[in-house]
């Protein structure tokens, strides 16, 4: 499979897009109703949002809604959908269609088919119409911060970084390579474990330490494609060089995987910058992108197709857009849309 830019959605982006579906909520609504697990997130906010009740699918049906402090209520204003059910996205509409079979069949007389409302934060063009409301249009592929690191087909495809991110990063004095640093490598407490098969794991722990690192992953179920250490130099060289970076960077454009994810955000700027690619900052929960010269050069038909849709290749149009009118003026804008196919 070739290289592909991921659209990628932040809290950030989760609460803009929880705002816009709170502001069409009719004032006829009394609870929240989230699709389990990633839909309890974005039930969660609009609820709070609302200052209504929630719950999630099997509770709905069965009658039972979470405890809401000692707030009251936004109160029902006439007749009209008393339940909004949410999930954080539809791509196909498979699981939409079968929370609205569930409550269907479950005949539990309190409200009719048609007094439901459904919401999705995130839709694609060929799937908006499954929902009543929603909060943006993000196409595939894409990914989201709060299941990034439990997308079984992304981890699949995928480079990530042991320190920092499958276990915590070791202390100063842990960093000695030698009894405190082999200790570490046998104890390091998990940060996270992965539900399923990752790609590639990518790491600055020098070769020599690959016996320790290979039982501890196995010690902890952590299964994987590939392990990748440094070669050919010793802690203080490793440091001295400042060659994590460029080693991770390596590795990433070699193996062919999707997305680096790194515990560093320093490191992974470079990683993305050396690489051409994206890479997933976890200490910030944030997606770095490759400047777009260094994103052409490396996968311009990914480039290319992610031309108005996804960083780096919209941050180029957008400049190249505005060069443009500047140097042409006002009036021929609309020429120049047209021009770019916008």
């Amino acid at each position: 499979m070739d290289y592909q830019f991921v659209n990628y959605r932040g809290l950030d982006d989760l609460g803009r897009a929880v705002q816009h579906i709170a502001l069409q909520v009719p004032p006829s609504v009394e609870r929240v109703v989230g699709v389990p697990r990633s839909g309890m997130l974005a039930a969660s906010v609009l609820a709070l949002q609302l200052n209504l009740p929630f719950t999630d699918v099997d509770g709905y049906l069965a009658g039972r809604v979470l405890a809401t402090g000692r707030r009251a209520h936004r109160p029902a204003n006439g007749s009209g959908p008393r339940t909004i059910v949410i999930d954080d996205s539809v791509l196909t509409g498979t699981q939409l269609a079968a929370v609205r079979a569930a409550i269907a069949s479950a005949g539990n007389g309190r409200e009719a088919l048609d007094d439901v409302l459904y919401a999705a934060l995130f839709v694609t063009t060929t799937s908006r119409h499954l929902v009543d409301y929603f909060g943006e249009v993000v196409e595939p592929p894409r990914i989201f911060a709060w299941n990034i690191l439990h997308h079984a087909p992304l981890m699949a495809r995928a480079c990530l970084d042991i320190d920092g991110v499958l276990c915590r990063d070791p202390t100063e004095d842990e960093n000695d390579d030698g009894v405190r640093y082999e200790a570490f490598l046998a104890g390091a407490q998990p940060l996270f474990v992965p539900t399923a098969p990752v790609g590639c794991l990518v790491t600055s722990r020098l070769e020599r330490y690959r016996p320790q690192t290979e039982r501890w992953l196995a010690e902890h179920g952590i299964r994987y494609g590939e392990l990748i250490m440094l070669k050919g130099m010793s802690a203080g060289q490793r440091r001295a060089a400042g060659a994590h970076g460029a080693h991770k960077a390596d590795a990433y454009r070699r193996s062919g995987a999707q997305l680096f994810i790194e515990s560093d955000y320093g490191q992974a700027v470079e990683i993305a910058h050396r690489s051409g690619r994206q890479v997933f900052a976890i200490d910030r929960r944030e997606m770095i992108y490759p400047p777009p010269g260094r994103a052409m050069a490396a996968a311009p038909g990914a480039f290319l197709r992610s031309i108005g849709r996804i960083p780096p290749a919209h941050a180029a149009y957008l400049e190249t857009r505005t060069r443009l009118s500047r140097a042409v003026g006002p009036r021929p804008k609309a020429l120049i849309r047209r021009a770019l196919g916008r």
